[in-house]
């Protein structure tokens, strides 16, 4: 899969969660604090769940991937 239909995928599976927010932090751990500005972005619009899922992607990568995508 190319990286826009990897982001694409976790812009939607992120729509499914109550708290993603609470559940990024849990999962990622120190990674978190890599995306946390990244997410704040989003949260004010500034940047789209898209562009927010790319960023994840190209900063923490396989790790942000897994969280949502099990395999």
């Amino acid at each position: 899969m190319e990286i826009a239909e990897v982001a694409t995928l976790i812009e939607q599976l992120i729509e499914g969660y109550d708290d993603i927010e609470t559940y990024m932090k849990e999962n990622l751990g120190s990674d978190w604090k890599v995306l946390k500005s990244s997410w704040q972005r989003c949260k004010e619009g500034e940047i789209t769940k898209w562009e927010f899922a790319k960023i994840g992607l190209s900063k923490v990568g396989k790790r942000f991937a897994g969280i949502f995508i099990k395999v």
